[in-house]
Order: C-alpha cells, then structure tokens, then sequence
C-alpha cells in the first residue's frame, strides 16, 4: 500500500509492478504493492511479459478447473469507493474463465458478491456485479481474440451505491444501481481458471486508489 496526494486529495494506491525474469510460484508470495499469489496449484506462475512492455504475465495451471491468482491480502471496503484500471491480454486455456475486480472469495468471479469483468467460456467480457446470488451485467460486446490488448477500469462511487464500467476508454452501458454488495471483506484481484490447458493473462498498469 502506498499513500500519495493529488490535487491536495490524500490518497490510497495499490499497484501491481512489472513481472520478474524468474518465475514467481509459492503461494502467498508477494508481487506488489498489497498484492500476493494466492492460489499456485503447479503450473502457475507470475513472471515477465513477453507481450506487454514493462508488464507481467499470469499462468494457469494445465489441469482443467485449477484456478491461478493473485489478490490483496487484506479486506476492502466496497463503501470506499474504488477505482480500478488495468490492461490486459487473456488467453483463458480451453475458453477458462476470467475475473478481475473485487470478489468476497477466492476463486474466478462465478461466486456471489463481486464487481468487476468476467469471462466466462467462449464469451465476451461482461461487467458484473452480484450481491448474495442476484447479478446485473454490462456486456461489452467484445471477446477475445488473439493477442489483442484491453483496457478495463471499474469506478464505485456514493459510498459504494453506483458502479460504472469502463471498457477500451469507453462506458459499458448505463451506470449500475442495483445488486452492488455492501461488504467490507472483498479482495480485488484477478483469477484465471482452465478448463482443457493452460491459460495465461498479460497485464500492465494494474492500478486502484481511493480517497483517504
């Protein structure tokens, strides 16, 4: 966690740097700024990029349904307002699944109580949000496809009633209101699961701050 000013506002930033040349694989190893490995069946990884310059690169294990992350290693508030940006490659090993936001638990974002995006099979990137089982998505309209590069940023305001979704530089739909989770034991994080092969997710500029 770093703490930094801005335009005379007091802030909070979390971060993910650039990868490491050697591999990164025991679980709970730090890999920025409040951010740890937190699942490594075998086969996961966290090291350089090789797509994105100064980025990092996230491996999944081969075996269908393993799960590979990383996420904050302490509880955040929902009513804090946070905004998350980051870019990603997602090569989801056999049409895995993808997440990347605040989740109550561990896993890939197919639980209840998230904000975030989510891919889910052979599907385009969704904005979610669910609150105890009961969801309301934003659907990008877009996939992934090959090595082709997304920027994502999510933004909770009104002290966590109102969420809005950014994808490639532009608003995914109206502003969500409804089925936002009131929690203050969410991990923000981003989680890849395999369903036939390894999958992988280069990213860069992980970023979330909030006011202080």
């Amino acid at each position: 966690i770093a703490d930094f000013v801005e335009g005379n506002t007091h802030k909070v930033l979390l971060m993910v740097p650039s990868g490491f040349e050697t591999a990164i694989t025991a679980v709970n190893s730090r890999i920025g700024f409040g951010f740890e490995l937190e699942s490594s069946p075998s086969g996961t990884g966290f090291n350089v990029s090789t797509k994105l310059g100064g980025g990092w690169r996230l491996l999944t294990p081969a075996s269908g349904g393993d799960i590979g992350g990383f996420q904050t290693s302490f509880n955040l508030n929902t009513n804090q307002d946070w905004t998350i940006v980051c870019r990603l490659i997602v090569q989801s090993g056999g049409d895995g699944r993808m997440f990347v936001g605040l989740q109550d638990v561990v896993g890939s974002g197919t639980g209840s109580n998230v904000i975030g995006f989510r891919r889910s099979g052979d599907n385009n990137f969704f904005g979610v949000v669910d609150d105890g089982g009961t969801e309301t998505t934003r659907d990008t309209g877009v996939n992934q496809s090959g090595d082709t590069e997304h920027r994502f940023k999510i933004v909770v305001s009104g002290g966590g009633a109102k969420v809005q979704f950014y994808f490639n530089g532009s608003q995914v739909g109206a502003d969500v209101t409804t089925n936002i989770p009131s929690s203050s034991t969410m991990a923000l994080g981003l989680m890849l699961a395999a369903i036939s092969g390894a999958g992988s997710a280069d990213g860069s500029d992980f970023f979330a701050w909030r006011e202080a």
